[in-house]
């Protein structure tokens, strides 16, 4: 079964690609816009898509919208992590993540991250697509949370 990782900058294919060593064909740019990349892939036959992406990423394609409001991306981030609201309280949405890193709150993020996976399934038209879905940092430089 064929692998394509759709990252959205070259910070995230770089991480990924020193983790899983995929083939450079294997690794497509979604630049700006990672829905349509994933709106408009179709692969006959099948294949595993990876996605690669940053925290804005990751919360544009878990509401699959490419500029979400703060308020739309602070009801989906306690409607998936209730218990992580307090956080939520003390940053904004886009520090959210730098905040639940330093008080260690990976089971929060890979909440997110698994998520956005099965967000992203219900949103591509080829269901035989296979989702993998890895959040990454550019800060820290490395996957911080994996749908594996």
């Amino acid at each position: 079964m064929k692998t394509i990782v759709i990252y959205d900058h070259p910070v995230s294919m770089q991480i990924h690609r020193e983790l899983f060593h995929f083939d450079d064909d294997a690794y497509v740019s979604a630049g700006d816009d990672l829905i349509g990349m994933l709106q408009g892939l179709e692969v006959h036959g099948g294949a595993t898509v990876s996605v690669a992406a940053q925290w804005r990423g990751m919360i544009s394609l878990a509401l699959w919208k490419n500029d979400p409001d703060t308020e739309e991306v602070s009801a989906f981030l306690v409607s998936v992590s209730p218990e992580c609201k307090e956080v939520l309280l003390t940053a904004s949405a886009d520090y959210v993540f730098e905040l639940m890193y330093k008080q260690k709150r990976f089971d929060c993020l890979r909440r997110l991250s698994n998520t956005t996976k099965r967000l992203i399934e219900r949103h591509i038209r080829d269901k035989r697509l296979r989702v993998e879905f890895h959040l990454v940092s550019e800060a820290t430089g490395s996957i911080i949370t994996s749908s594996l």
